[in-house]
């Protein structure tokens, strides 16, 4: 399931507490708390790719915007 941006920070942001809360329990190096830093470490990974993207697409529909200005005929844009 593909999640958007505020609920990837906020499922980030649960799993980091759960780390903490885990590693004062169990201890830095305990199973329980390297799970949760595993799984933290995938859903930065995640939201950081999702991020690239979006500012890749933001990226490429500019290029498409000034290249269509410049296709646009002279006489139209003269109005």
């Amino acid at each position: 399931m593909q999640q958007n941006s505020r609920e990837m920070l906020a499922t980030i942001q649960q799993m980091r507490e759960k780390m903490i809360e885990s590693a004062q329990v169990n201890g830095l190096g305990g199973e329980e708390t390297i799970e949760c830093s595993q799984e933290l470490d995938k859903l930065i990974f995640e939201y950081q790719c999702l991020s690239k993207e979006k500012k890749k697409s933001k990226k490429e529909i500019k290029i498409i915007r000034k290249q269509a200005m410049f296709m646009w005929p002279n006489n139209i844009l003269c109005v």
